[in-house]
């Protein structure tokens, strides 16, 4: 999409891609190639909701300035909330992404082509792969190494994860 190749990532958008056709997520564009775009999100408050990280070919709607969008931007303004900042020199948005993530130390879900979603910490990074040390509601749940290739949309420290986070304390 042409928007995406122009981004200023201070903007907030919605954003709806096939993964999410459903509903959308509302953020600002953090990072954006041919393979993947990750957002910082927002929730309905103008709270910070973590990344969301999807395949930049499954992306079909980008909004701004709607009414719904900007009254979330207005919330978020309100609240003297801050975005966090990247080093987008660390490459591609999946880098950008994963060394958050790692360095962070932040749980992160993926949903697979096969529709299954794990939860984890990463634990290692390869060229064409993660490990992650999986947790869900009842606690550890082993280790998975995943193909990034096999992965249809990321999200770290969304809600969901901060739920995971503070049931394994």
């Amino acid at each position: 999409m042409e928007y995406l190749k122009n981004k200023d990532n201070h903007r907030i958008v919605s954003v709806w891609d096939e993964e999410n056709s459903d509903r959308f997520s509302v953020g600002r564009i953090v990072a954006s190639d041919e393979d993947y775009t990750v957002m910082e999100t927002l929730t309905v408050d103008g709270n910070t909701n973590g990344l969301y990280m999807t395949c930049t070919e499954s992306i079909f709607c980008i909004k701004e300035n709607d009414r719904y969008t900007q009254s979330v931007k207005k919330l978020f303004e309100k609240r003297e909330r801050a975005f966090e900042v990247f080093d987008l020199r660390s490459g591609t948005p999946l880098k950008v992404f994963l060394n958050y993530s790692k360095e962070k130390n932040r749980l992160i879900s993926v949903k697979l082509c096969n529709e299954e979603t794990i939860t984890g910490r990463i634990i290692e990074i390869f060229d064409d792969s993660i490990l992650i040390k999986a947790f869900d509601e009842n606690g550890y749940d082993g280790e998975a190494e995943i193909s990034t290739n096999s992965i249809v949309c990321w999200r770290c420290n969304s809600h969901y994860e901060r739920n995971i986070e503070v049931l394994n304390q």
